[in-house]
């Protein structure tokens, strides 16, 4: 992607060119001329350092015309795909005019032989797809699978927003490609489907406290179905919904709708991993989530599920293999620095607990989601007062709208000795839909709690409950 895209301005003639750029850039040097072993690294190279150098034994011409479909600056580059085109072929035409063997070593004379004539050849695709592109819509469908929109710069701004939102948790950078695509087409699906789903993202990432985003939510799905039946991403949006109101129970009605749709469906899934973690059916969360990990690497929620399914089993070191592992594709990831602190304090490794923390505070001073973490750090350090002044009325609301942080406030009232409170959270979490009563039952952070009566009456309405499922 070109820098600018990066950036979330809108593609034009340079972008294409900047592309070109790339492919003439690999078919001369065999490799890319950006580098990074993550999406994030990559994106930060693009954007920031310059290309690797081209081989000396590169022809002046193409040592020229590559470094400048490859400026930063779309405005320093080629005005247009003709401009480019007329420097290969005047390039070529000097090939055919002078011997050689004058020009380029015998090593080199087959490659330009080829690449040239199909860089004009390229070169002449650009132009042609350009052209068919401001007069026809775009393709039929979206990377995510779903209907493109007749609009292509909205198609486009919606493909970003995917990337920032599925690969690097950037989501206020989402939501505004996902925004802008909504302007272009107010009647866009996929884009209203996606927008829709930002808003319990906001609440899980910790970016809002506002339990009542959900249900603008359902709202915006309703309008999205609306907009477009055959839209089955739908379904999985609202089984996202359902599990952060705590109605669980519909989830599975949902992933079925959404896999009927569109069956590897990796939204869907997502969820259906949530329900089979909140149920404690552990062995087919963790063959979901390696399933899952294996088809798409780069998508990180499967991992982060992952490695918190292995902090509960007692494999800390796993836990925190992966999800260093997130945050080296993404160090801003929000999530991945939540998991990893807990993985730490578990492993009792408190110091990289607050690093950890301490960088992600720096990159979201505002966040909901690590003051929880960070309350629960202190109180683990043995600082009670400085923790319970963390632990303010903003953050509790969030605890309240978010369920992953139910049971993170339960573990804390009771790191802190305040038990009442610390049932009254657990109780929370368990009629939000988490019933992982054995890890209730070894979940170090509850030990100052599990003699308490109130404990074991909450566990047996867990037993309660899957009885009620077995036996409707």
């Amino acid at each position: 992607m070109a820098p600018e895209l990066l950036r979330g301005e809108p593609a034009d003639a340079q972008s294409d060119l900047w592309a070109l750029g790339v492919v003439l850039y690999e078919m001369l040097t065999g490799h890319l001329p950006f580098k990074g072993q993550t999406a994030f690294e990559l994106s930060s190279a693009i954007l920031r350092e310059s290309m690797a150098p081209l081989p000396p034994q590169a022809l002046p011409g193409l040592r020229a015309i590559i470094p400048r479909c490859l400026a930063k600056e779309p405005g320093e580059r080629y005005h247009r795909a003709g401009e480019v085109r007329a420097a290969l072929e005047t390039l070529l035409s000097s090939l055919t005019t002078a011997p050689l063997h004058r020009v380029v070593g015998p090593s080199r004379r087959r490659m330009l032989w080829a690449l040239l004539p199909l860089a004009v050849l390229l070169v002449g695709g650009i132009l042609g797809y350009r052209e068919r592109r401001s007069r026809t819509p775009a393709g039929p469908r979206l990377t995510t699978g779903a209907p493109r929109s007749k609009n292509s710069e909205a198609n486009e701004y919606f493909e970003r927003a995917m990337l920032f939102i599925r690969v690097q948790n950037d989501l206020p950078q989402g939501r505004s490609m996902l925004e802008r695509a909504l302007q272009l087409d107010p009647h866009f699906a996929e884009a209203r489907r996606w927008h829709a789903f930002a808003y319990v993202l906001l609440i899980i990432s910790g970016y809002s406290n506002d339990s009542s985003l959900l249900y603008k939510a359902e709202e915006e799905l309703r309008q999205a179905s609306q907009d477009d039946p055959s839209v089955g991403s739908v379904h999985s949006a609202l089984a996202a919904v359902y599990i952060n109101q705590g109605r669980k129970e519909l989830v599975p009605i949902e992933v079925e709708k959404a896999l009927k749709a569109k069956p590897e469906d990796p939204e869907a899934f997502i969820w259906l991993l949530n329900y089979h973690r909140l149920n404690e059916d552990n062995a087919a969360a963790l063959a979901l989530a390696r399933q899952m990990i294996e088809r798409e690497p780069l998508f990180f929620p499967p991992r982060m599920n992952l490695g918190d399914i292995l902090r509960t089993q007692g494999d800390t070191a796993g836990a925190i293999r992966e999800q260093v592992k997130i945050l080296e594709q993404a160090p801003q990831n929000l999530f991945g620095v939540w998991f990893l602190s807990r993985a730490y304090m578990d492993a009792g490794e408190l110091v990289k607990a607050r690093g950890i923390l301490e960088r992600g505070r720096s990159v979201a001073p505002n966040n909901y989601l690590l003051p929880v973490a960070w309350a629960l750090l202190l109180a683990l350090e043995g600082k009670r007062e400085e923790a319970l002044k963390e632990m303010d009325d903003e953050v509790l609301k969030f605890a309240v709208a978010s369920f992953t942080a139910n049971l993170e406030a339960a573990e804390f009232y009771a790191s802190v000795g305040e038990t009442s409170k610390a049932l009254e959270w657990l109780d929370r979490a368990v009629r939000n839909g988490d019933d992982r009563a054995d890890w209730f039952r070894r979940d170090p952070l509850l030990a100052n709690i599990r003699q308490q009566p109130r404990f074991q009456q909450i566990l047996d309405s867990i037993a309660y409950r899957r009885k009620q499922w077995l036996n409707p």
